[in-house]
């Protein structure tokens, strides 16, 4: 293939794409053409509507006024004969009747008062403005004086009792002038069609179409569709009017629309043609000249891979005479250009990618300024300002094209007050001619700054979304220009495209907002999981560790003493861990439920100290108790749960040897509780953060068992809960901490008298015991056996009912969550069959004050949570 032809290829190649290109633009711009065609139409017709609307409102209006007149009162029927005949000459309608409750007529304008007369010739339309009390219009109909009538009905109300009915003759030539003064395209015809499919007024060929029923009107209230008419095939765009029913059509010739995408088209085509032959002489002109230099070119190119020297050319192609002077160079110059072309096409890719970003986040101070922009251009306004509501929920002044203005960027507009509060408080856009002298604003404090700005003119229109508006665009005028009906509508589709755009980061926003919450759950949650896993896992090998010990043969019994106390106190400690847990999430989600009663808070923080002495967690400190007698409105298990807390901290973070004093004052109307202690103290970065969840400082040398930083906390959200406060004090590492408790103090109540308690038996007990887990059964059958009891098991509800009421024990053991039943229901059958003769204790490990509430309930004398030691146990069977 010769280099000529690769020439033609070439030229062709690059201009078929340029044509394909540019005849698919003209399809995307006949459709876009189409869609603007299309949208214009509804528009428009919606628009006619609503005038057609507007100018039947004006004679509903009118026929109101005159049915307040005073001479219906009387009535005096020759005195408003008189006016409606005024009325009706001045308004140029065709007659106004008055019409009884029963649709009698009474006078006609066109006929003397007396004359006889016919009833209503629209009984449809006489009902219904009787009936709904509003007013109505008839569809068009030939009277018997003049043809092409419409009729227009208003109730005349006197003490809400319908006395009269209105009725005013409107010649179809009214609304004939009104579509006339609408401005429609260029072989455009638009016709008002009554309910019945009537022509009541048309745009052209008026006099052969008025008053014919349309044979296939479109279905529906509004639409667009192609048709074939008699104009020919034509675009239908049609809407109904709300108040009085009718429909505007809007017709425009199918040639009008395409007809300039045709001709353009040829003309495409005529420039491809002469570009093709152009492109034909000159390829085959300047392709031998090419040719030429070309092969004079391979020659050298020939020699200089030989290594001869190349010998100097001279052709009338420039760029063939240099190439040839650099050829010896051109491979260095070609990968130096290609690693530029690498470099260009990752920064291009790069730029791309930022582009994207920024498109698919959009900003919303550029879209507020560019509708308030396009706003002002739009119509033509002289300045232009747009406000949206703040988080605070006040509508501020965001951007102005006025500078400097009386109402910069951070002006608050209140709700109701001057033309954008009006605007904001309706949902609806606002105009006026003369701000200074509307009598909506003329008492408004906005007076003065829009007199200092020179506004005269201006509308507000609300950025409304779907649930709430969102802020409002104003437009101005220096002098009065008032805004029309078509300003107001072009300015609502504006601020529609800017409600989406708040909606859009709205959501943006709460979206990121949203997941940066679930992702710092789903940290805590991992934080939780990993502290819980380490806490649980300690005393886990220790009870594992121990166990093994005690399966060795020939085991010391010394030995076998510290596995069993070792088990033991880690038991304790995993006990504690759960209720930590448990306490935690009852309290943050506030289920938790306090009973409270008047209480001395020195004994109970007694009995909490002597709860940790008594588990022998104090015996290496010297902890000190000075106590004044103070009483409070409390939860006393809860207070008791707060000391353990406090004082359980103070030995963990305390040396051994080591001081710990516990003081309660009263101070004012407070009781003042502090938990002094000698240990490391607290760093000053920590303090503000110690009674947060699962935050702890390094171990302590008090050693003791760890925790997940749930004890503080706990205190914390109990004591709030009980109206008080908790502070952490310290004066820095190495010089101990000190917690204070604040809660409301009271007057001492009076001692309740006590019941008399009763007597504990240790003798031997019959006990069934109702466990579903075969090892917890197991191992709780032979502890009680070993304190000497007669024990019977069974493992789900109807076994355990079975043999409680068979065997008649003195105590029963239920399990709360059992197979086919749970204990509740047991305790609930056995009361019912056995009364109260036998002790019911539910053993569970629900521990909620709400668990161990609904347990009394079902019938149980006591509740204990799993696991229980001995002593606790063996305190509730001979009880």
């Amino acid at each position: 293939m010769r280099l000529r032809s690769h020439l033609v290829t070439l030229v062709l190649g690059a201009l078929v794409p340029v044509l394909g290109f540019a005849a698919l633009v003209i399809r995307d711009n006949a459709r876009l053409q189409l869609a603007v065609t299309e949208r214009g139409m509804r528009e428009t017709a919606h628009a006619v509507a609503r005038t057609v609307d507007k100018e039947v409102e004006t004679v509903l209006a009118a026929l109101q006024t005159l049915g307040e007149s005073q001479s219906l009162d009387a009535p005096d029927l020759a005195r408003f004969h008189a006016l409606c005949q005024r009325v009706a000459h001045t308004q140029g309608w065709r007659s106004i009747l008055l019409f009884d409750a029963e649709g009698r007529a009474l006078l006609h304008t066109a006929l003397p008062l007396g004359s006889r007369l016919p009833p209503t010739t629209r009984p449809e339309a006489f009902g219904r403005a009787r009936d709904e009390r509003r007013g109505t219009v008839s569809n068009l109909f030939d009277g018997v004086r003049h043809r092409h009538i419409v009729a227009v009905y208003v109730p005349v109300m006197r003490d809400g009792v319908v006395r009269f009915v209105l009725s005013a003759g409107l010649p179809a030539t009214r609304f004939s002038d009104v579509l006339r003064a609408q401005q429609f395209g260029p072989g455009s015809v638009a016709a008002l069609q009554d309910r019945d499919d009537v022509v009541v007024a048309r745009t052209q060929s008026e006099a052969q179409m008025l008053g014919r029923r349309v044979s296939k009107p479109p279905p529906g209230r509004e639409g667009w569709t192609r048709s074939r008419l008699s104009e020919g095939d034509v675009y239908v765009a049609f809407a109904t009017a709300p108040l009085s029913g009718w429909r505007i059509v809007l017709t425009v010739p199918v040639e009008t629309v395409h007809g300039p995408l045709r001709r353009a088209l040829w003309q495409l085509l005529a420039v491809a043609a002469l570009a093709a032959a152009l492109a034909a002489v000159l390829t085959f002109v300047f392709g031998r000249r090419i040719a030429g230099a070309v092969g004079s070119l391979v020659r050298i190119a020939r020699a200089v891979e030989r290594g001869d020297p190349a010998e100097p050319l001279r052709t009338g192609v420039t760029e063939v005479n240099v190439l040839a002077e650099q050829l010896e160079t051109a491979v260095g110059r070609a990968r130096a250009r290609e690693q530029e072309v690498a470099v260009r096409e990752r920064q291009a890719r790069a730029i791309a990618e930022v582009a994207h970003a920024l498109n698919a986040s959009p900003d919303l101070d550029t879209v507020l300024r560019t509708a308030m922009e396009a706003g002002r251009a739009l119509v033509q306004a002289d300045s232009a300002r747009v406000t949206l509501v703040d988080e605070a929920g006040q509508l501020v002044v965001r951007y102005s094209t006025d500078a400097p203005t009386t109402m910069p960027a951070g002006f608050v507009v209140e709700l109701g007050r001057g033309i954008g509060g009006l605007a904001w408080a309706t949902g609806r856009p606002v105009r006026t001619d003369d701000f200074a002298a509307d009598p909506r604003f003329s008492t408004n404090r906005d007076v003065p700054l829009v007199r200092a700005d020179g506004i005269v003119s201006c509308m507000a229109v609300p950025i409304a979304t779907r649930s709430t508006v969102a802020g409002v665009i104003y437009v101005n005028n220096f002098v009065r220009r008032p805004f029309t009906a078509d300003d107001e509508a072009a300015l609502l589709t504006l601020a529609d495209h800017a409600a989406v755009a708040v909606e859009k980061a709205r959501l943006l926003a709460g979206e990121h907002a949203a997941r940066a919450e679930a992702e710092a759950a789903s940290r805590g949650k991992d934080e939780l999981l990993a502290m819980l896993g380490h806490e649980l896992r300690n005393p886990l090998a220790a009870i594992a560790n121990a166990a093994h010990v005690l399966d060795t043969p020939g085991l010391p019994e010394e030995s076998a003493r510290r596995a069993r106390q070792i088990i033991a106190r880690q038991n304790t400690h995993l006990a504690r861990l759960v209720d930590d847990l448990v306490d935690v999430a009852r309290v943050t989600s506030g289920k938790i439920v306090l009973i409270r009663r008047p209480l001395e808070l020195a004994e109970a923080v007694r009995r909490g100290v002597a709860t940790l002495a008594a588990s022998g967690r104090t015996e290496r400190y010297r902890v000190t108790l000075d106590l004044e007698s103070v009483w409070a409105s409390v939860d006393e298990t809860r207070l008791e749960q707060v000391v353990t807390n406090l004082v359980g901290n103070a030995l963990r973070f305390t040396p051994p040897g080591g001081t710990i004093d516990v003081t309660l004052r009263a101070a004012g109307d407070d009781a003042v509780l502090r938990v002094r202690d000698s240990g490391v103290g607290i760093p000053p970065e920590m303090l503000s953060r110690v009674f947060d969840m699962f935050v702890q400082g390094p171990r302590g040398p008090g050693g003791g068992p760890g925790g997940l930083g749930l004890g503080l906390t706990l205190v914390r959200r109990i004591i709030e809960l009980h109206g008080g406060t908790v502070e952490a004090g310290s004066e820095g590492p190495g010089r101990g901490s000190t917690f204070t408790i604040c809660l409301p103090a009271i007057a001492p109540a009076p001692a309740p008298a006590l019941p008399p308690r009763p007597g504990v038996n240790g003798g031997r007990r019959r006990i069934v015991i109702v466990e579903d887990n075969a090892d917890a059964r197991e191992m709780l059958r032979a502890a009680l056996q070993l304190m000497g009891h007669e024990v019977h098991e069974a493992h789900d509800g109807p076994s355990g009912l079975a043999s409680i009421l068979r065997l008649q024990p003195d105590v029963a053991l239920v399990d709360v969550g059992l197979p086919e039943f749970d204990g509740y229901e047991v305790a609930r059958q056995v009361r019912k069959t056995a009364g109260t003769t036998i002790r019911l204790i539910a053993l569970t490990g629900y521990g909620q004050p709400d668990d161990r509430r609904q347990a009394l309930e079902a019938g149980f004398d006591a509740h204990l949570v799993k696991p229980v030691e001995a002593e606790i146990l063996q305190a509730a069977i001979v009880m």
